[in-house]
């Protein structure tokens, strides 16, 4: 295996000639594509903290982050005791011992790394006046580095020496290292800091040991995100490793990978949002973004493995509240189940004040596509073995703590249903996973006494919400999910995993073995436990138009039938996907199939107990592409679409309707929160016209009459008034940016205006007159826009659209 120090020379080279920008995104949309070949942004270095010796947080951290995954361990020296003899005490040498033997869980090749514990103090043996006495200093770490006898990774001479802690200057930690490069201990060694507890002070702590140090290193617990990132830009200017030792949240590394750290290591536990980050930083970043003054960010990343996942991570004591809208471009795809759908939206909690009500909060979400994604879980259910077709419930239906969990035949009784709901962002930590509670007695399923072992067993206790309550719920195929601790990271399992004479047999935690016992399908309490799949569907057929295909097949009579899923794939050696679930009706209106290509579908039935039948066959459907009128919206007291397509608007903020100009109603918007967005696939079309009636009660400039786009960068847009301007019309992709103007629009009056794109131009008419004209370089297909909202901007700073809209209209031809 490659030294840690190898593994980073080998990235250093391309670090030199890169200098990161100092300005970074404000954006809150994540905007990200599957399919994208992605940018490598890893951590590849990682450590694992013992200085705090806690048996519970090592072998945690190993349990979720794996040993491969580790490369070095921080093991610490004190100064809080003055050396016997030139020696270092008995006391001293035990509380190392300790430290040694958390190290040596993680592997006997793991280097480790030194550095001084701090919070016991320092003794004034190792001091003259308040200044450190260098030469003691260096003198205990020598002998620290000998007692451990164990190959190091490097050194730290000091730990958040800008707190204090008992340390000393910056011109005691000069002096100190450079002994340190004479010492015959330390001489070879690679050392780093300054560590600082503050980053803002992280740049004037390094400029002082610039010349001795091999990593730049800071902790985040103090100082402002811009200055984090200044001081990574600026290693990274220098060719000189970056590294975190000491991160508290996700946050931290996440943003230190977008700006070139090469280095971390979590403080306490990594549980399972921080080791599903280190493992999948190591693959390719899709999608970033941040809020340096709300000290938060998000990301999401491609596994080496080709899972996607999504991160959210908000500062551990300066934190803003932050919502972050994660945007797939490319497909319809599921969050955590959610779906399908292109956007998906967490909001990240941060505090009142440093440290005020921070809940140090992090999450990591399941970005999925493809024929079986698991289902959402937020409910009551019934917790099915898939080893033995029993149930989970609480023995002989106590409502005490301590109540023994065991599988029993499903009888329906309220001691074998389970409310099962996801943390709260609020609960503090990662809140990642979800609570399992007894419908009977409210209590919570509990690895009892905190047992971290193979075997530890499950009974009800009171709800607290501690780590031995909290479960995260992965899932594996056909409706069936592992059930880990997150106190442990086992899985829930049988003890007999035989279908018959295993009544009452324990249910407890055992290390992965790819069993069914291990296996768990979550279905509601209103259904029956069974495992009779539905009939196939019958007679699937379409009806093709222009811009849409629309499905129908025969009606199931299974009484316990859920619905219907559609997968549709566009080459039928290829896998389907699931493109619409639990469909109640038997006909569906594909808006997506827009393209004059071949789209081929089948279809499955599901029942309430989540067993899915055999597919239907596959049939193929191609739109002609003709002419057509892709979308109407008549706001006749609905949003939906009266064009046949289905390409039904969704309305945010309050749904009213006032007085319209074509039929009886228009759509009031009020300027405030309200606005409708389109489906993401409308507006794939090289030609389009969009036409509506506005009645603009006026305020401020650059409000949206409609914003289509992926982003500010990427998108086209009509503002009844530009700061610069009147009406304005924008359509801009990169470095291409085309504006046509006309008079500005009168307040109160309605308005008939149009926007025309053919082959050669884009055509700006108002009461069917032509406005302006320009020469078409960028087609609205070349956007592949996805946010695609009439009243409000892709911008969130764009002010809301104010006034009504009436017969909104989208065609994919000129009209004029």
């Amino acid at each position: 295996m490659p030294s840690p120090l190898k593994k980073l020379t080998a990235l250093l080279a391309p670090l030199v000639l890169l200098v990161f920008p100092l300005v970074g995104a404000e954006d809150r949309n994540v905007f990200f594509d599957v399919d994208d070949p992605g940018v490598k942004k890893s951590i590849p270095t990682w450590g694992l903290e013992v200085t705090w010796p806690s048996y519970e947080n090592t072998v945690r951290t190993l349990e979720f982050m794996g040993a491969d995954e580790v490369d070095f361990v921080r093991v610490a020296f004190t100064a809080d005791q003055p050396l016997v003899d030139g020696q270092l005490s008995a006391e001293k040498k035990e509380e190392m011992d300790r430290m040694a033997s958390l190290a040596l869980i993680a592997g006997k090749d793991k280097p480790w790394t030194l550095m001084p514990g701090t919070e016991s103090g320092v003794n004034s043996y190792y001091k003259n006046g308040t200044e450190i006495d260098a030469a003691r200093w260096v003198t205990l770490m020598e002998l620290a580095a000998n007692y451990y006898n164990h190959p190091f990774f490097f050194a730290e001479p000091f730990n958040e020496p800008d707190y204090g802690w008992g340390q000393g200057t910056r011109e005691n930690l000069v002096e100190i290292c450079s002994l340190l490069k004479k010492s015959p201990v330390f001489s070879e060694l690679p050392l780093a800091g300054g560590s600082t507890l503050n980053c803002d002070k992280a740049i004037s702590w390094h400029y002082a040991i610039q010349d001795y140090v091999d990593f730049g290193t800071t902790h985040t617990l103090a100082g402002s995100c811009s200055n984090y990132i200044a001081f990574l830009n600026h290693l990274a200017s220098r060719g000189i490793v970056s590294m975190n030792p000491e991160a508290h949240n996700i946050v931290e590394p996440m943003i230190g990978a977008e700006y070139g750290m090469q280095a971390s290591m979590w403080w306490g536990v990594a549980e399972w949002t921080r080791a599903n980050f280190v493992k999948a930083c190591q693959g390719k970043r899709l999608g970033y973004a941040e809020n340096r003054r709300n000290w938060t960010a998000a990301s999401v990343y491609r596994t080496p493995v080709g899972e996607v996942k999504g991160f959210v991570g908000a500062s551990e004591r300066m934190a803003i509240t932050t919502t972050y809208k994660f945007i797939s471009k490319g497909k319809d795809v599921y969050f955590d189940g959610h779906g399908p759908q292109r956007e998906y939206t967490v909001t990240i909690p941060g505090g009142t004040g440093y440290w005020e009500n921070q809940p140090n909060a992090e999450q990591v979400i399941d970005i999925a596509w493809g024929e079986d994604v698991q289902p959402t879980i937020n409910g009551q259910y019934q917790l099915v073995n898939r080893a033995t077709g029993m149930v989970m419930e609480v023995a002989e239906a106590g409502d005490f703590d301590g109540a023994n969990i065991v599988q029993n035949l499903p009888d329906g009784g309220a001691h074998q249903h389970w409310d099962i709901t996801p943390f709260d962002a609020r609960r503090g930590g990662d809140f990642s996973y979800f609570s399992i509670l007894s419908s009977l007695s409210g209590k919570a399923a509990d690895v009892y006494n905190w047992n971290l072992e193979t075997g530890a067993d499950i009974r009800q206790w009171e709800n607290f919400g501690n780590s031995n309550q909290a479960w995260i719920l992965e899932y594996v195929e056909d409706g069936y999910f592992h059930i880990r601790s997150r106190w442990s990271g086992k899985y829930l399992e049988v003890i007999i995993a035989e279908t018959e004479g295993s009544e009452g047999s324990n249910i407890q935690l055992g290390d992965a073995d790819g069993s069914l016992a291990q296996q768990w399908r979550l279905i509601p309490v209103y259904a029956a436990v069974e495992f009779d799949a539905p009939a196939v569907p019958e007679r699937l057929s379409a009806e093709i138009y222009q811009v849409s295909v629309t499905l129908n097949w025969t009606a199931n009579l299974e009484p316990d039938l859920a619905g219907y899923n559609l997968y549709r794939s566009t080459d039928p050696e290829a896998p389907f996907e699931l493109t619409a679930r639990n469909v109640q009706e038997t006909t569906y209106t594909d808006s997506a199939a827009n393209q004059s290509i071949p789209y081929y579908y089948k279809i499955a039935a599901v029942d309430q107990s989540l067993n899915r039948s055999e597919y239907s066959k596959v049939i193929e459907a191609t739109p002609n592409g003709a002419a057509a009128l892709v979308a109407a919206y008549d706001f006749e007291n609905t949003v939906d679409d009266q064009s046949g397509n289905g390409n039904h608007a969704t309305l945010i903020g309050e749904l009213a309707f006032e007085q319209g100009v074509v039929g009886e109603k228009g759509m009031l918007l009020d300027g405030v929160e309200s606005y409708l967005q389109l489906p993401a696939t409308l507006l794939n079309h090289q030609n389009l016209s969009l036409s509506c009636w506005v009645n603009w009660r006026g305020g401020m400039d650059n409000q949206r009459i409609f914003d289509f786009g992926t982003g500010v960068d990427s998108c086209m847009f009509l503002t009844p008034r530009a700061a610069d301007a009147g009406l304005q019309f924008v359509i801009r992709k990169d470095e291409v940016n085309i504006v046509l103007n006309a008079p500005e629009l009168i307040p109160e009056q309605w308005n008939f205006l149009e926007v025309v794109f053919d082959d050669t131009k884009v055509s700006l008419f108002i009461g069917g007159v032509l406005n302006a004209a320009a020469p078409l370089t960028v087609h609205p297909s070349d956007l592949q826009p996805v946010l695609n909202y009439i009243g409000r901007g892709q911008d969130p700073l764009s002010p809301f659209f104010y006034g009504r809209i009436d017969d909104l209209r989208i065609t994919n031809f000129p009209i004029k």
